[in-house]
């Protein structure tokens, strides 16, 4: 697809209040000194067909800027293309206003942000419209880099912006295709499994890690169990046999004093003094039964007493909460009927003292009216009060009826509250009465009794333990002797025992240094293959660089990229750098670097299938530039002291 400007007008636009030119889809040039605009050509093309900048900002500012450096306000920003397209024209215009709107009540509008106009030969067209009619034209990733020379090589973000633009285009080499070139790199292709290249990289870098601090830690822990070995070699079975003999002895000796008989004369002793014991353990038990027996009825008659005063307290007080409930309620309803009595009697007053008013004349003709209809119209008022005031008559006794009943209830529940109250206060201090009587004491001569077999017994008990710690004392030389024996075999078979942990601490050790020779052997064997894994990973990546490298430079006549680098340590390290003749782009002078650029995009142009009006900024600064057939270069030339315009 060939794109071709005819004309781009641009209004109020940055720092351009109107300015426009006319290639008619040649190249053409625009001259200027510097600060006049011409660099705002190539972002007023960029923002009319993405709406960004170079840097893909959307929000960057368009409208003048005054001396104060704020905004201008009532300028709107506009810029018009018209293109050739294949043979067609297409003129497209975006367009953006300010939004003031003016709230209820207000007096002046508000600011409420701006809004965007597309306009596609001359036909206005929605935000969504207008981006797809640009997309099925050109692909957005690729317009800043087809329209401004210098974005691609200086304006994109990072090196990987530039590779991974590379390698959509002109890239497209796939592990299959390496392996199926190389066949030394068969191998990796079984190892790596479901895995990619890359994956299997990470996964022998992991492990060549992994395995390398086991290397570091292995010989040091081996040195720590070899340094903790201890002592001679010994032989744990003959240990264990001694210890087992030396405890047999223990467990006789421990027998014989845990089973020494004592003397009949001690066991008799013995038996009195466990007799005599229980004897007084029953004394308290007897004490607290006879307290009992005397007191049970005295109890039961006088818990029935109490049990009886709080119910009738409890009844009381419930009499007294529902007599007032009711009390509180007729008094309420003995003021609604005196106010209805109150109003009965004025209302029957008013009736009663009326009179009629009947006029003699008529109406409608004021002609006098017969004494007869005059006299009809008396009676039937006449009639009428007598039966209202009849009602009111019976409505005033019935209410007077009430009164009285409701004034004869309170009166009843007045002396209801009286006497249950009373009764309740009669109630409370006889349960005060009650619970502060005590139970009548018990016998003391049955008491007496019972604590002069309690003192006999203290008495008898003290002189059989006296007679048991004389015989004792006997028996307690004869097993010291046994205890101190006990002693010494008990040190001895500790000592065993220490010796066999030992010793068995000693073949743990050792087998742990076994284990771990094992695992170092074992972790020389895996790292060696995981340094095999890697270094097959690296020929892989290398072949695929020469490959990769090869297709992408096949695109470009003079540029070469360099896309990989080699390390010290013989990684490769990804990286995007254009060259000509060996010469970095940074290290190129301007002519080739200009040169460099329009290549670059040429051949993207191509790969794109399509052919973009290109604007070269500082051109004034290259006299010979080659340009490819059909491409159409905007030339930005700084000529100083010159107002902008179209050369």
């Amino acid at each position: 697809m060939k794109i071709k400007l005819l004309s781009l007008h641009l209004e109020n636009f940055r720092g351009l209040r109107e300015f426009s030119i006319n290639p008619g889809g040649k190249c053409g040039a625009v001259i200027g000194a510097n600060g006049t605009g011409k660099s705002t050509l190539a972002a007023a093309f960029l923002w009319l067909l993405t709406g960004k900048d170079a840097q893909g900002r959307d929000n960057y500012n368009i409208f003048p800027l005054g001396e104060d450096g704020q905004r201008v306000s009532g300028c709107s920003p506009s810029v018009t293309a018209q293109l050739d397209v294949d043979g067609e024209e297409l003129v497209l215009q975006r367009s953006m206003s300010e939004r003031w709107t003016k709230r209820r009540g207000a007096t002046e509008a508000e600011y409420a942000g701006d809004e965007t106009r597309f306009v596609v030969n001359e036909v206005p067209v929605s935000a969504g419209e207008y981006t797809r009619r640009i997309a099925d034209l050109l692909p957005e990733k690729l317009l800043p880099l087809l329209t401004s020379a210098a974005w691609f090589s200086e304006q994109t973000k990072d090196y990987k912006e530039r590779r991974r633009l590379l390698m959509e285009q002109f890239g497209g080499i796939s592990p299959d295709d390496v392996f199926d070139n190389c066949p030394d790199l068969q191998p990796l292709r079984e190892a790596i499994g479901s895995h990619s290249v890359e994956e299997y990289s990470r996964i022998c870098a992991d492990r060549r890690k992994r395995y390398k601090d086991a290397l570091t830690t292995i010989p040091a822990r081996i040195d720590e169990n070899r340094k903790q070995l201890s002592g001679a070699p010994v032989d744990i079975d003959q240990l264990k046999d001694e210890r087992g003999k030396v405890n047999v002895e223990i467990a006789k000796l421990r027998y014989t004093i845990e089973h020494t008989s004592e003397s009949e004369e001690a066991q008799n002793l013995s038996r009195k003094l466990r007799d005599v014991q229980e004897q007084l353990s029953l004394i308290p038990k007897k004490r607290r039964a006879m307290t009992e027996a005397v007191n049970a009825e005295w109890n039961a008659e006088h818990a029935r007493k109490l049990s009886e005063a709080r119910a009738a307290k409890c009844e009381c007080d419930a009499a007294v909460r529902t007599a007032k409930a009711e009390l509180s309620a007729l008094s309420k309803r003995r003021y609604d009927v005196s106010f209805e009595l109150e109003k009965l009697r004025e209302k029957w007053s008013r009736v009663n003292v009326s009179t009629p008013n009947v006029s003699d004349v008529c109406p409608a003709c004021g002609q006098p009216l017969p004494a007869e209809c005059v006299q009809e119209a008396i009676d039937r008022f006449n009639a009428g009060k007598s039966e209202e005031l009849a009602e009111l008559a019976e409505k005033g006794r019935s209410a007077a009826a009430e009164e009285r009943r409701i004034l004869e209830r309170i009166d009843e529940l007045t002396k209801a509250i009286d006497y249950s109250s009373a009764r309740s206060e009669e109630m409370t201090a006889a349960i005060k009465r009650l619970e502060s009587e005590m139970p009548p004491s018990t016998s003391s001569e049955l008491l007496n009794k019972l604590d002069v077999q309690e003192d006999n017994l203290h008495k008898e008990m003290q002189q059989l333990e006296d007679s048991l710690a004389d015989i004792s004392k006997h028996t307690v030389a004869a097993q010291n002797v046994q205890r101190r024996e006990l002693e010494k075999l008990q040190e001895q078979s500790d000592a065993l025992s220490v010796q066999l942990a030992e010793a068995e601490r000693n073949n743990e050790r050792e087998k742990r240094i076994a284990d771990l020779e094992e695992e170092k052997r074992s972790a020389m064997r895996a790292l060696e293959e995981a340094e095999r894994g890697i270094s097959m990973c690296q020929d892989f990546t290398r072949q695929m660089v020469a490959m990769l490298t090869q297709r992408v430079n096949r695109h470009f006549p003079t540029v070469r990229w360099k896309l990989f680098e080699e390390q010290k340590n013989g990684g490769l390290r990804e990286v995007c750098e254009a060259t000509v003749d060996g010469v970095p782009y940074g290290a190129l002078n301007t002519a080739a670097r200009m040169q460099a650029n329009v290549e670059i995009v040429a051949a993207f142009g191509e790969a794109a299938g399509i052919s973009m009006p290109l604007f070269l900024d500082n051109r004034e600064s290259v006299t010979a530039l080659y340009i490819p057939d059909g491409m159409q270069i905007i030339d930005l030339k700084v000529v100083p002291g010159a107002a902008l315009g179209q050369e």
